[in-house]
């Protein structure tokens, strides 16, 4: 009679005995079993039983070994294992022995999973406040300085998300951690920058830490950076300060500190034979378009100010593709609401855009589609300004395909198109256009439309068949659907019960496509 299998806790319980002559691959083999036995979301009574049978003290012993495979496999067991286990009970005297030592360890594994202990503190304000009263806080901030991106991300993670707390927000702001904070700024530029990059995540929080960010001069520090005369310092910095821009406070700053003005005077620079420039320029444009599609940022002024729009224009005139596809791409952000939609509407912008969706080609033509699709699908009026939001968005689509060809079949034939991101790009303008009534109504008259949207033996691409699915969704689920499209309504609603997969043998359309 054979003997009964070894369970996957017992097979690791046996190999960690300080006795067992395990090799080490026995042991790797060992614990991944143990993780794929366990599964992703582990009970407390399932850590309680592998608890019973296997040595949490053994567990850490073969951290000890020198072996990255080994020390992954043990680091993701144990997590498994504490998983159920809330903060208070991970820093009983054994454990937080463990965290402390494990917070100060070379492996990124073991300090990786010392942090994702530290993260449970966040579950209340009570575990935040223990946590930020021991010894586990500064070694938490150490970790912003560690040689391991991935371990040094999640320490900025969660020093970000303690910062969000009342304790930890006054912990943050101690005369203890802006030194340490100080300090990293000198260690080498990646630290810099997470040091940056966490500064500007607690600064856009509420505008009390964004006060007390710049009461205590950290924010000097990033706009150091934005004033810098090394142009690649300066677009990491532009990336960072798009998160604080869109806040009130955070935008009252960078007005103060002159900041917009000089990212605004980076749109001028004029030599883009430097790569330098060209991708500083691109950060810039990212960042006002950013600025600008934040509905509650009174976006008209600033663009009046520092003559946005004439810059952006410029920009699309740049012989450099890239800037010009950073400008197109900020121009849809601006448009993406009704009162940036509306200061697009009345600027020779507009024109520009429009006529670049029929003449651009590659990529850029893709881009046109994609800002104009964001601006079409503007569809909230609550303003009673003229022309109204329907009577833009209307002629805007009119205009689209230039004087020859109608819009609809200028879309079609692009959607028709081999490149998949040119395909998708008007398959979205699609879209935007059937959320509008005047759209649904253009869409009805358009048997060339009906033909090729209903048809689905003509799409192979499973990005189009789900794009083309969304659409017709779209109309069979508008108000006025059934009296706009008549008969061709309830072969709308058959192509939505059947899925943007189902595939017949004959086409569903009844028409012939023009």
């Amino acid at each position: 009679m054979s003997p009964a299998p070894i369970s996957p806790v017992e097979k690791v319980a046996n190999v960690i005995q300080p006795t067992a002559h395990a090799s080490l691959q026995d042991k790797v083999e060992a614990m991944r079993a143990l993780s794929v036995y366990l599964g992703d979301h582990v009970s407390q009574d399932q850590a309680n039983q592998v608890l019973s049978v296997v040595s949490l003290p053994g567990l850490y012993a073969n951290l000890d070994i020198d072996d990255d495979e080994l020390t992954k496999a043990v680091c993701d067991v144990i997590n498994k294992v504490l998983q159920p286990f809330p903060y208070e009970a991970i820093i009983g005297q054994d454990n937080k022995t463990f965290l402390i030592q494990g917070l100060a360890h070379f492996s990124p594994s073991i300090r990786y999973l010392c942090l994702q202990q530290v993260e449970k503190s966040l579950a209340s304000d009570n575990s935040v406040s223990s946590m930020i009263h021991s010894d586990i806080f500064p070694l938490v901030l150490t970790t912003l300085a560690f040689q391991d991106t991935r371990t040094a991300t999640k320490a900025v993670d969660i020093i970000a998300r303690v910062a969000l707390t009342e304790p930890g927000r006054v912990a943050f702001f101690s005369v203890q951690t802006v030194a340490m904070l100080r300090r990293f700024l000198h260690v080498s530029g990646v630290v810099s920058f997470r040091v940056y990059e966490l500064i500007v995540r607690v600064a856009a929080s509420s505008d009390i830490a964004f006060q007390e960010c710049e009461l205590s001069g950290l924010l000097s520090h990033v706009v150091s950076e934005v004033k810098s005369e090394d142009l690649l310092l300066k677009m990491n910095a532009v990336d960072m300060l798009s998160e604080i821009a869109a806040t009130r406070s955070g935008l009252t700053f960078l007005q103060k500190a002159d900041l917009l003005n000089d990212l605004a005077l980076v749109l001028d620079e004029e030599n883009e034979t430097d790569v330098a420039v060209v991708l500083t320029k691109c950060a810039v444009l990212k960042f006002f378009g950013k600025l600008g599609e934040q509905p509650d940022v009174s976006f008209e002024p600033i663009a009046s100010q520092y003559h946005l729009l004439n810059r952006l224009q410029r920009c699309l005139d740049s012989q450099h593709k890239e800037v010009a596809i950073a400008a197109i791409a900020s121009i849809g952000l601006i448009g993406s609401h009704v009162n940036g939609l509306r200061l697009i509407y009345t600027n020779p912008l507009m024109n520009t855009v429009l006529e670049g969706c029929h003449s651009s080609t590659g990529d850029v033509k893709t881009v046109y589609l994609q800002t104009l699709s964001k601006m079409l699908a503007v569809t909230d009026d609550s303003s009673n300004n003229s022309p109204s939001v329907a009577q833009m968005t209307l002629d805007m689509f009119k205009r689209m395909s230039g004087s020859n060809t109608p819009s609809l079949s200028l879309l079609i034939s692009t959607a028709k198109q081999p490149v998949e991101e040119t395909k998708i790009a008007a398959f979205a303008v699609l879209q935007s256009v059937a959320s509008h009534t005047w759209g649904r109504q253009e869409m009805a008259q358009s048997r060339e439309f009906l033909g090729y949207i209903l048809d689905r033996a003509t799409e192979h691409s499973r990005q189009g068949q789900t794009w083309k699915y969304g659409i017709v969704k779209t109309l069979a689920e508008a108000p006025d659907s059934a009296t706009t499209f008549g008969e061709h309504y309830s072969m709308f609603v058959q192509y939505v019960r059947q899925g943007p997969s189902f595939q017949t043998n004959e086409p569903m359309a009844a028409l012939e496509s023009a």
